[in-house]
């Protein structure tokens, strides 16, 4: 029996584009450097126009929220999947994060264009209490959000002062310091 090696080498040559395009992407990786973002001083910041604030979400119940409930907090916007590497690796950050601000006058949300369900499945093998809500694809576009994680911190103004795409070490006293600062900030 004869195996030509014209197809061989052409499926080893398919089977290692894939492996290098799935190890390349990240999809397999389990360890991602997380570091603390670089936040500017709150007294420099900058602000572009404010938010549009009359859009829904979801939450995990189902319930419709409306995002104007929100106006006048500092909120931390965390759009995510249930299938992205980085953004698993840094909810425990999140999550300790929140542990400490969720007393203060800070909102966390947690969105995904993703089904409830699925949310729900994902969760329901996790050990988070996070505010995680379902939007659509219209609301990440909205933000400008073409890779996921990104964060975005907005004032009490309506204003987005923050804006980070990646996994990062959100426990960071950094970022406790520059949410305090925006809490105190009249």
């Amino acid at each position: 029996m004869h195996i030509s090696t014209k197809y061989l080498s052409s499926s080893k040559s398919a089977g290692v584009c894939l492996w290098l395009l799935t190890v390349g992407c990240g999809f397999f990786r389990t360890n991602y450097e997380e570091v603390p973002p670089d936040f500017p001083a709150v007294s420099e910041l900058s602000t572009s126009d404010s938010l549009e604030f009359d859009w829904t979400f979801h939450t995990l119940s189902g319930q419709e929220k409306n995002f104007s409930n929100y106006k006048g907090k500092i909120i931390f916007l965390n759009f995510w999947a249930t299938w992205c590497g980085p953004c698993k690796a840094e909810m425990p950050k999140i999550q300790n994060l929140y542990d400490q601000m969720k007393d203060r006058e800070v909102v966390f949300l947690l969105m995904s264009n993703e089904k409830l369900t699925t949310l729900k499945h994902f969760l329901s093998f996790q050990d988070y209490e996070l505010p995680v809500c379902n939007v659509s694809q219209k609301t990440f576009n909205q933000f400008d959000v073409t890779a996921i994680p990104t964060t975005l911190i907005i004032d009490r103004n309506g204003f987005v002062v923050f804006k980070h795409t990646g996994a990062a070490k959100w426990d960071d006293a950094s970022c406790i310091k520059f949410l305090r600062a925006l809490l105190e900030k009249v």
